[in-house]
């Protein structure tokens, strides 16, 4: 599943809220690139994150399948939307 087939729930708009904050890409783009870290999912479920001045996405490891990844990011982006907007 990915965005860009259109099989997933959000746009890449939303992501890139989530990500950094931002609705668009800036004009001169952005400071540096986006960094991916990966936490490993203990006991207790804990969705993705991230640090947005840092450029910064903290993904999960050992999800299981793409699916259970893609539900996540969906999860964490559905939830944090209003944070840019308060």
């Amino acid at each position: 599943m990915s965005i860009s087939d259109g099989n997933v729930p959000l746009t890449l708009e939303e992501l890139l809220v989530f990500v950094a904050g931002a609705e668009r890409i800036p004009l001169c783009g952005f400071e540096k690139q986006i960094e991916i870290l990966f936490y490993n999912m203990e006991r207790v479920r804990r969705l993705p994150s991230v640090f947005t001045c840092g450029l910064q996405v903290w993904l999960p490891r050992a999800v299981g399948d793409s699916d259970n990844l893609s539900t996540l990011i969906q999860t964490a982006v559905k939830d944090s939307e209003v944070f840019h907007k308060v």
